[in-house]
């Protein structure tokens, strides 16, 4: 009998040894392969590039505005999500235009008539018109937000409008938007771990890179918002392992958004609204490294 169950035992350590072993080989082939260690880095001749000397801290986005100018909002977030930093001492960022021409100098906008608690951190961006929609991660000055600017490049000014305040399940963590009309906008979320008004936690944040890296476990999603609701529903058809930049194809009657993952994949969606509900049809889906 004792012979029967120390063999048991035996079988029951090997069992468990492969299983481990097959858990880490793929944990290692998902980090081999979203790092991208067996690709070559392309050489890009000086030649080729225009290069910007940005005065101003962490640019996450970047977007056409019109045929002269590309704009751009940069942020002070690494001081808030790593180096924690007293928030009344960070400073907003700046709304950017840059030239087209890659000759002439950059133009830093005043910012205009923004609320006196509100401080600019953004993420992504949006140009809508003459619009500029800023997905701010305001914490402690605003709160997480979208805000909006109307650009006015005659007397280099962005001129705040107003701003959508999102609900607490996207507290920290909204990556980038489209807006399709007036009033409905499509935000993705880039983590599932929601922060509070001083950042991340980040015992939390590297759990959240080990799910997402290692696990591959989808776990955000793309969100309608509307301005005239002031709410924010959650697309199901859309979970990501990390999503990330969004984007459209600017046909309000056949609209047609592209969302991509941080970990190398890219989906495209038809959007249909039934109830007065969108929903998205995934089309197709593609990885960006083979």
């Amino acid at each position: 009998m004792l012979f029967y169950i120390n063999y048991l035992y035996l079988m029951i350590l090997k069992a468990f040894i492969i299983l481990l072993l097959a858990f880490l080989t793929y944990i290692g082939l998902n980090f081999y392969f979203i790092l991208g260690i067996n690709k070559p880095i392309p050489l890009l001749s000086n030649n080729e590039c225009t290069r910007f000397g940005i005065n101003s801290k962490g640019p996450e986005d970047i977007t056409y505005f019109n045929d002269d100018y590309l704009i751009t909002a940069s942020s002070n977030m690494v001081e808030i999500w790593y180096h924690f930093g007293d928030q009344a001492n960070i400073n907003s960022g700046d709304i950017i235009l840059i030239p087209s021409n890659g000759k002439d100098d950059l133009i830093f906008l005043s910012k205009e008539n923004i609320p006196s608690n509100y401080k600019l951190h953004a993420h992504g961006i949006y140009v809508k018109g003459n619009l500029l929609y800023i997905l701010n991660h305001g914490y402690k000055f605003g709160g997480e937000r979208a805000d909006i600017f109307l650009i006015d490049i005659t007397n280099k000014k962005a001129i705040y409008q107003k701003s959508f305040i999102f609900p607490n399940e996207l507290y920290g963590i909204t990556n980038d938007l489209i807006a399709i009309n007036d009033d409905d906008f499509f935000v993705t979320s880039w983590s599932q771990f929601i922060h509070d008004n001083t950042g991340p936690n980040k015992i939390k944040h590297l759990i959240g890179i080990f799910i997402q890296g290692a696990l591959r476990i989808k776990m955000t999603y793309v969100y309608h918002c509307s301005f005239s609701s002031g709410t924010c529903t959650k697309i199901k058809n859309t979970a990501g392992i990390m999503n990330n930049g969004i984007t459209w194809n600017h046909n309000e009657s056949n609209p047609v958004v592209y969302v991509v993952e941080t970990m190398k994949k890219v989906k495209e969606y038809k959007i249909i609204k039934v109830d007065n509900q969108y929903q998205f049809i995934l089309t197709k889906s593609f990885d960006t490294v083979h």
